[in-house]
């Protein structure tokens, strides 16, 4: 259902979105980033740049994949003023969050990760993921061999650098194990 009046979109059923970014998240690759997002239901705001994706909604970006119930996605600005109808491919990815039984994987080169809350937020520019939750947990393998397990009430892992912070609660501190080498 598109309502041109309101810039608004309602799809059911099937529902698959291509989301193209002019440039890759770092800009140093000729070849777009692109996101594809499937669910059953999906409500678009071209005004807010805002695709609400609703009923076991997946994200997918190349070595990233982010499920929840529940898949709000916001489109760059810059990216959004060029698009000049709906569905362009101008259209890139700016956040991503998550909510209700959040899982990702993120499978780089040697490196997987694993993250499960209730919760998630993913900032593209940033590289940035965190998962919230009463105990929001994440499992690192290198080349299939367990390195890194964390827990705690909030984890942010910044893709950029490699690094994870980890957040307790006074009642649940947070627990981090590190393999030796």
């Amino acid at each position: 259902e598109l309502n041109r009046t309101t810039q608004e979109l309602r799809a059911y059923g099937q529902v698959v979105s291509q989301l193209v970014d002019k440039d890759s998240p770092a800009g140093k690759t000729k070849e777009p980033m692109v996101t594809i997002v499937r669910a059953p239901e999906l409500f678009y705001s071209d005004k807010e740049k805002l695709a609400h994706y609703k009923g076991n909604a997946v994200l997918n970006r190349p070595g990233l994949e982010v499920k929840g119930l529940e898949i709000r996605a916001y489109l760059s600005e810059e990216d959004a003023e060029t698009a000049a109808t709906f569905g362009t491919p101008d259209s890139g990815l700016d956040k991503a969050f998550a909510t209700g039984n959040v899982q990702i994987l993120d499978t780089r080169p040697e490196w997987v990760r694993q993250g499960w809350g209730d919760r998630g937020e993913y900032q593209v520019r940033e590289g940035r993921l965190e998962l919230q939750g009463p105990a929001a947990r994440m499992n690192e393998a290198k080349n299939g061999v367990p390195q890194r397990t964390a827990q705690g009430r909030q984890l942010t892992w910044f893709a950029n650098n490699d690094r994870l912070l980890v957040d307790g609660a006074e009642s649940a501190p947070a627990v981090s194990k590190l393999r030796r080498k």
